[in-house]
Parts: structure tokens; C-alpha cells; sequence
């Protein structure tokens, strides 16, 4: 399989050859349930006409071979392509003849209006937090709430902001952000040797909780010293990019990613790059998909580890 030959495959079609089906069906747009992370609605959208996709929760979107690095974590093109065939063996592609390629046009980003940030205090909100077992105290600390209209609909939501002035947005029915995309960093009022990194924001606020509890989950191997950390909310694993120019100056970094390919493969790029100072905090939640599983005794079922197969990378 070539470029070409890749671009011609329908979006529609590999999403469902690797097990996406739209939840919600257009004349020219399909609605799916985002393929990169666990969500409740649709916030991953497909314009078959375009041939093109865009998930509102990245920010990002584009064609086949964009989706691919996404899936697999990977910009290396020949790898890439062996991953769709692989994936997707079979599947149908465009016609030649009526398929004439397009400059690539990234769908509309949602239009988030009348944004207002207050002080993190709504009961549905805070029910919310209750039952993900973080202290609200530390969530009120870290966040805020916002509220805003999207398609003349009014919405409220937990927020989470990250450097570049964006925020994530969370609630019981919603997960996603108002752009700019980016990561957040914590930096300690002390020089700090230590970057400990979280997938998300509610994973972090889990840390803190299970820190306040008593219960901290971190030990380092014997040979290092956790001290004083900074920390960094990649708000996203697609974002370690981005971060990875301040991670070279620590002596220690701690991974603590989620119990998933998208961890695991984060922590084996982190590895094969920084090498030793690098460490796989997650084995502290093993049982657990992520440490607000672990907050909440939710283990790891036996459907989720057969999906899991393991950290076969």
C-alpha cells in the first residue's frame, strides 16, 4: 500500500473495520464516539463527501494518514501504512475516476461563545466530582467552571486550563475543550528534579486526592529521589510532543499514564528517547485502567484485559 492508495480508502470504512460505528448519521457527516479516548457523545465527526475527519476534543483533524499517527502514535509513514492495511484489510477505496484529491480543509472547530469563568461551585458539578471520588476542595483549587453557549445551547462545565490559555471542559455527559490545544505544567515553588506526568486532568486531581488521603501511590526505584516535582497534565497523550523540549532537564521523570496502548506507547516513546530517567509509575495501579479507577476501586475487568492484550506495542 502507497499514499494514494491510502487516501483513497473511505474514513467510514476503516473506522469500522477497526470496530467504529457512527452514533449519529447526516447527509454528508458521520458522528462517532471519539476513537482515542472513552466518551459518553459524539465529538468525533467524519464529512464523507471531504473524505476528511476532526475530533473537537483534539482539536485536530485531517485525512487517513492523520488519523493513523493519532491511532498509532507514530509519524513514520511506511509504519503507518502497514497499520492501515493491517487494521483494515480489504476494505473498499474511492473510485479513481470520481475521486479527485482536495486540499486538505480541516472541518469548522466548535463555536464556543459567551465563555464565563467562575469560581468551581455548581451542585451538578461538584455530584459530579463526588462520584469520581475527588475531593472537592483540591478540584476547586485547580479548576473552574465555565459556562458558555455552543449552537445557541447553553453549557456549564468543569474547566481545566492549560498553557496556552485554552481549557478542558468536563462533565457527566461531556469531555472536551475549548481551543487552543496544549498541556499544562505545574512548576514547584522549589527547584524540582522530578516531572511526574499525567494523561488527564482528573487522573491528576486523583493523585491529589489519594496525596491528602495518605495513600500516595509513587515510589520511586531505589536508586532516585522523588523530592520536590513539577508536573505536567499532557490533557492528552497526542501532546507529548509538545513537551517533551522540558522534560530534558530533570533527573527523574514519572510516567503515570493509563493502563492502555495509548499509555503504554507513551512511555515506551518517552523511554527510547530519555532512557533511564525515565520511570513506569502506572505499575503502582496495574490492576486499574487509571489512578481515578484506582480512587474509586474500579479494577480492570477480564473484557478489558483481552481488549488490553497486554503492553505487545
Amino acid at each position: 500500500m502507497n499514499i494514494e492508495t491510502a487516501k483513497q480508502i473511505k474514513l467510514q470504512d476503516f473506522l469500522q473495520a477497526i470496530g467504529h460505528t457512527p452514533i449519529k448519521v447526516g447527509s454528508e457527516k458521520l458522528y462517532y464516539k471519539s476513537p482515542f479516548r472513552n466518551e459518553t457523545v459524539a465529538s468525533f465527526k467524519v464529512n464523507t463527501k471531504l473524505n476528511l475527519w476532526y475530533d473537537f476534543g483534539l482539536g485536530k483533524g485531517g485525512g487517513i494518514i492523520a488519523l493513523a499517527e493519532e491511532l498509532y502514535h507514530s509519524k513514520d509513514i511506511s509504519y503507518l501504512l502497514a497499520q492501515i492495511a493491517k487494521s483494515a484489510p480489504g476494505i473498499s477505496t474511492i473510485n479513481y475516476y470520481s475521486y479527485h484529491p482536495t486540499k486538505i480543509m480541516v472541518p469548522e472547530e466548535p463555536a464556543f461563545k459567551d465563555i464565563e469563568v467562575c469560581e468551581l461551585s455548581h451542585p451538578a458539578l461538584l455530584r459530579y466530582l463526588s462520584e469520581r471520588k475527588v475531593d472537592i476542595a483540591i478540584a476547586q483549587k485547580e479548576c473552574v467552571e465555565l459556562h458558555f453557549t455552543h449552537k445557541d445551547k447553553a453549557y456549564f462545565a468543569i474547566g481545566f486550563a492549560n498553557k496556552t490559555g485554552g481549557y478542558e471542559l468536563r462533565n457527566i455527559f461531556f469531555k472536551g475543550c475549548i481551543a487552543p490545544k496544549s498541556f499544562t505544567i505545574i512548576k514547584a515553588k522549589e527547584h524540582a528534579n522530578t516531572c511526574l506526568i499525567f494523561e488527564g486532568f482528573m487522573d491528576y486531581l486523583s493523585y491529589m486526592t489519594l496525596q491528602k488521603q495518605g495513600k500516595g501511590i509513587l515510589t520511586l526505584s531505589d536508586d532516585k529521589s522523588a523530592g520536590v516535582s513539577d508536573i505536567i497534565i499532557l490533557n492528552s497523550v497526542t501532546n507529548l510532543q509538545k513537551a517533551k523540549s522540558l522534560l530534558t532537564s530533570y533527573d527523574n521523570i514519572v510516567c503515570l499514564f493509563d493502563n492502555d496502548r495509548a499509555g503504554w506507547a507513551a512511555n515506551a516513546e518517552l523511554s527510547k528517547e530519555l532512557g533511564a530517567k525515565v520511570e513506569d509509575g502506572s505499575v503502582a495501579y496495574s490492576k486499574y485502567k487509571d489512578i481515578n479507577d484506582l480512587l474509586c476501586d474500579k479494577p480492570i475487568t477480564t473484557q478489558q484485559q483481552r481488549k488490553g492484550k497486554g503492553r505487545g506495542l
